[in-house]
């Protein structure tokens, strides 16, 4: 190589290396200006919103814009010649999927609880689990990532919008549902009695006092009036900690929740209450009943080995009460001490919810006529109503994200694949195909489409209502309401 030439490279490189020095020491520049920064966090859904447009919003622009909105600016290498042919492709592959995931191009969502909920989660889960920027970034642009104080000033908020979030949430319950008022002992009483009655210790094979269970907690008047919708359930992120939206949760409707999920737990007889603020925690001493038919399962826990093994070892069911209504569920995180002896399930395959159209092989549980009560003249226009509205869902691949798999690692899943879980999501549904946000970015891009799964999701939720109604439960769905009524 000529030294004329060795030169240019070497001033070339000389500049290249000043500026990124540069604009990394400005992002330790930024820690210390910040940390000198005394915002007020949150206290209600009002302050949490313009919170984050004056604070959250512009670290977020500054720091993530670049993958998680529609901005048109691209990175320096993304012009590179010669390697543009491979850098271009990839830098357009990760925008897009960075998207997907996350979007903040229009800012926090405020036409529904659920949407705002999972906008705040999930910015959380990314800072406290480290998950982002991928690491390609990292190294490209150091300089970009979040410092210490913007972490502090993201989470803080987060917490306390979640929190903001869960009573706005009871408040809109409380306009729309008058809830007799129990001391907190009182209550744990009456639910412990309907429970333990309901579903006693006994062989984890018994099928005859599965049923036994599900249809004693169907016909509970205390769950039907008491139980929040959407009903959440999760995994307790650890002993103690009771916040619902400190983990990742699926969203249900209560009947399916008790019927399906809830009788799959026998239980000791005994409980324990704690109280955490307006939150109280029913802690239910459980053995989960892992010897039934594969059938009896309201999808097939074994297709993750570490969820099976979840549920086998829970020690503990509980019950998350705030303001007199049980709002979610967790499995606890103390495990059974000794573990219990279960054996390992294969998943054999016969339950491909997003390759088949055929009703039979459905889990059994999961299907209308095993939910609802035989005499219940709704079910079978119900069936067909799903099933017609499913074929949408799959020609649109709702299915990659709204299964059991949670692939793209949703905070507050929302199950599509079965009729049984598509129940909990009928008011949603409809909100989202007239909002048109999903799925992400792009919306339903055809209009005659999108005409076509909102007409059939207006007739399955409003099947659905009446189908519920028949049972006596309630019909309101909370998180499909407008974050300011």
């Amino acid at each position: 190589m000529k030294p004329k030439t060795s030169k240019v490279i070497l001033t070339f490189v000389s500049i290249i290396a000043l500026i990124w020095t540069s604009l990394y020491l400005g992002h330790f520049q930024e820690t210390v200006a910040m940390s000198t920064q005394a915002s007020k966090t949150p206290v209600s859904l009002q302050e949490t919103f313009i919170y984050f447009d004056t604070h959250i919003r512009p670290i977020l622009k500054k720091k993530c814009s670049a993958c998680h909105t529609n901005t048109q600016e691209r990175p320096f290498f993304y012009y590179f010649p010669i390697v543009d042919s491979i850098t271009k492709p990839y830098t357009e592959n990760e925008i897009l999927q960075g998207r997907r995931h996350f979007d903040f191009t229009k800012g926090i969502p405020q036409g529904r609880l659920g949407a705002a909920m999972e906008m705040i989660l999930r910015l959380r889960a990314v800072i406290e689990e480290k998950t982002m920027p991928p690491l390609a970034y990292s190294l490209a642009r150091p300089y970009n990532l979040l410092n210490a104080s913007e972490e502090r000033i993201i989470l803080d908020w987060a917490e306390k919008g979640s929190e903001a979030l869960m009573t706005e949430l009871m408040n809109v319950t409380e306009k729309t549902q008058e809830t007799p008022v129990m001391t907190s002992n009182e209550f744990a009483e009456i639910l412990a009695n309907n429970i333990l009655k309901a579903c006693p210790l006994t062989d984890s094979s018994d099928v005859k006092a599965h049923d036994q269970c599900a249809e004693k907690l169907t016909q509970s008047s205390l769950f039907k009036s008491r139980m929040n919708e959407p009903f959440l359930w999760g995994g307790q992120k650890a002993s103690g900690d009771y916040k619902i939206y400190h983990t990742h949760v699926t969203r249900f409707n209560p009947l399916l929740f008790r019927k399906l999920y809830l009788s799959l737990f026998m239980f000791e007889g005994s409980y324990q209450v704690d109280h955490d603020g307006e939150l109280i925690a029913y802690r239910f001493p459980v053995q989960f009943r892992n010897q039934l038919p594969d059938g009896e399962y309201p999808y097939p826990f074994w297709h993750s080995k570490n969820k099976w093994r979840k549920y086998n070892e829970s020690a503990e069911l509980i019950l998350l009460i705030r303001r007199g209504k049980i709002i979610g569920a967790f499995r606890s995180a103390r495990k059974r001490n000794p573990l219990p002896e279960y054996r390992d399930r294969t998943w054999n395959g016969n339950w491909l919810w997003n390759i088949t159209d055929s009703k039979v092989l459905q889990p059994r549980v999961t299907n209308y006529d095993a939910i609802f009560s035989p005499e219940n003249p709704y079910v079978n226009e119900l069936d067909e109503a799903y099933w017609k509205l499913s074929l949408g869902f799959r020609s649109e691949n709702c299915m990659a994200c709204h299964s059991p798999s949670n692939d793209m690692e949703m905070k507050t899943l929302e199950i599509l694949s079965s009729p049984g879980h598509a129940l909990g999501a009928r008011s949603r549904l409809l909100a989202v195909f007239d909002d048109n946000s999903m799925p992400p970015i792009s919306g339903i891009q055809r209009a005659e489409t999108r005409k076509i799964l909102s007409e059939l999701a207006r007739k399955f939720k409003e099947l659905g209502d009446k189908a519920l109604a028949y049972e006596g439960e309630g019909t309101e769905d909370h998180l499909a309401r407008p974050t300011f009524l």
